[in-house]
C-alpha cells in the first residue's frame, strides 16, 4: 500500500461527494437527542420488519463519518507518517486508529465501563434485600423503595451505556474495512507484474471479503476484551467478601484452565489458516476456469474442472465442520462450563472448611457468578 497515493482527480471528486453526503443525512444522523439516547429512530425499520422484508432505500444513506471516500484519503495521510518510519517500526494498525480516532475506543471502553458498573448495582442491592428479609439488617420503608427503584434504574442505565458503547464499536469497525478495502482494492491496480505473480487474485478477493470481515467483527467485540479481567476480577474480590479464602479454589481454576484455553485457540487459528489457503486455492482456479470457459466448452472439459472444484470445496467444507465442532465443544464444554462448575466447587470448598451457606451469601454469589460467565469467554483473547 506504500505506491497508492490519492490523485488530484480523486480528492476533487471525494470533495463534491463529501458535500453532497453532507446534505444526504443518515437515519441515525437525522434524529434527535431523545431519540439518539433510546435508539427510537430505529423503531420504523422494527416496526416495517415486523410486516414485509426491509430494503436497501429503507436503510437510508450511509453516514457521514462511515464514508469509504473520506475514509481513504485520512488513511493515506497516516499511512504516509507511518512511511517516515524506520520498516520495523511501521503498523497498519496504528494507522488505521489515528484515521478512525483514538478518542472514539476510549468513549467506547468508558460507556461499557459505566453498563459493567451498573451490572453490579443490582447484586448489591440483591444482597441488601435478602439481609433485611433474613433478619440480619434492618431497613426503612424509604430505603426499601430507593433499592427497589435502583433495580429498575440501574439496568436502564447500564443497557444504554452497552448499547452506545456497541454503536461505537460498530463504526469503528465498518470504518476500518471500509478504509482497508478502499486501500487494498487501489493498490490492486497498481501492484507491480513481479508482485502480481507471488499474489493471487484469490488472496485479493480474502482480504476483500473474509478478512476485512473478521477485523470489523473482532472490533464489535473490543470493549469486552479490554474489561474482562477488571470485571472478573471484581467479581472474585466480591465473591471472596461472601464466602472468603474458598475464592481462591476458584481462582486456581481460572489459572489452570489458561494453557487448555490456549491450546483451543491456537487449534482454531490453524484450522482456519488451512481453510483459507483452499478458499484461496478455489478461488484462484475459479477465475481461472471462468478466463478459459470457451476452451473448456469446446473440448468438453466440462466434468473434469467440476471435479477439481469439487475435491477442493469437499477439503474446504471438512475443514468448516472442524471448525464448528471446535467452536460447538470446545467454547461450550470449556469456556462455558468452567464459570458453571466455579460456583459448585466454591461453594463445596466453603462448606468443607466448616461453614455455614446461608441464603445470602448463596444469591450473592451466584449473581456474581453469572456476571463471570460472559466476561470469562474474552479473557483467553485478552491474555
Amino acid at each position: 500500500m506504500s505506491e497508492a497515493k490519492p490523485t488530484n482527480e480523486l480528492e476533487a471528486q471525494t470533495a463534491v461527494q463529501a458535500i453532497g453526503s453532507k446534505q444526504a443525512l443518515s437515519i441515525e444522523e437525522q434524529a434527535d437527542w431523545l431519540s439518539s439516547l433510546f435508539l427510537f429512530y430505529l423503531n420504523p425499520l422494527f416496526v416495517k420488519g415486523t410486516t414485509e422484508p426491509i430494503g436497501i432505500s429503507d436503510l437510508g444513506t450511509t453516514s457521514y463519518q462511515d464514508k469509504p471516500q473520506l475514509l481513504y484519503l485520512e488513511f493515506i495521510k497516516q499511512w504516509e507518517v507511518e512511511r517516515r518510519l524506520p520498516q520495523k517500526q511501521r503498523s497498519l494498525w496504528y494507522a488505521l486508529w489515528r484515521t478512525v480516532g483514538y478518542g472514539r475506543l476510549f468513549l467506547a471502553i468508558f460507556y461499557y465501563a459505566g453498563y459493567s458498573a451498573c451490572s453490579f448495582g443490582p447484586v448489591l442491592i440483591l444482597t441488601a434485600l435478602v439481609n433485611h428479609f433474613s433478619g440480619s439488617d434492618e431497613l426503612t420503608a424509604a430505603q426499601l423503595w430507593i433499592l427497589v427503584c435502583l433495580m429498575f434504574v440501574l439496568p436502564l442505565i447500564g443497557a444504554i451505556l452497552a448499547a452506545h458503547s456497541n454503536i461505537i464499536l460498530a463504526h469503528v469497525g465498518v470504518q476500518f474495512r471500509n478504509a482497508l478495502v478502499n486501500a487494498i482494492y487501489r493498490k490492486s491496480l497498481t501492484i507491480s507484474s513481479s508482485s502480481r505473480q507471488q499474489t493471487s487474485t484469490g488472496q485479493i478477493i480474502n482480504m476483500f471479503s473474509n478478512d476485512t470481515a473478521m477485523l470489523q467483527r473482532f472490533l464489535f467485540f473490543l470493549n469486552n476484551l479490554f474489561l474482562a479481567p477488571f470485571i472478573i476480577g471484581i467479581c472474585l474480590f466480591l465473591i471472596y467478601e461472601q464466602v472468603g479464602v474458598s475464592t481462591f479454589v476458584g481462582l486456581g481454576l481460572i489459572i489452570v484452565s489458561f494453557p487448555l484455553n490456549g491450546v483451543v485457540f491456537n487449534w482454531l487459528n490453524e484450522v482456519r489458516k488451512e481453510k483459507v489457503k483452499l478458499t484461496d486455492k478455489r478461488i484462484k482456479t475459479m477465475n481461472e476456469i471462468l478466463n478459459g470457459v470457451r476452451v473448456i466448452k469446446f473440448y468438453a472439459w466440462e466434468e473434469a474442472f467440476q471435479a477439481k472444484i469439487a475435491v477442493i470445496r469437499d477439503a474446504e467444507v471438512l475443514l468448516l465442520k472442524k471448525i464448528a465442532y471446535i467452536v460447538a465443544i470446545a467454547f461450550s464444554l470449556v469456556l462455558t462450563a468452567i464459570p458453571v462448575f466455579m460456583p459448585v466447587l466454591i461453594f463445596f470448598t466453603y462448606v468443607e472448611l466448616g461453614n455455614q451457606l446461608d441464603a445470602t451469601k448463596a444469591f450473592t454469589s451466584l449473581a456474581l457468578f453469572n456476571l463471570i460467565q460472559f466476561p470469562f469467554v474474552f479473557l483467553p483473547l485478552g491474555a
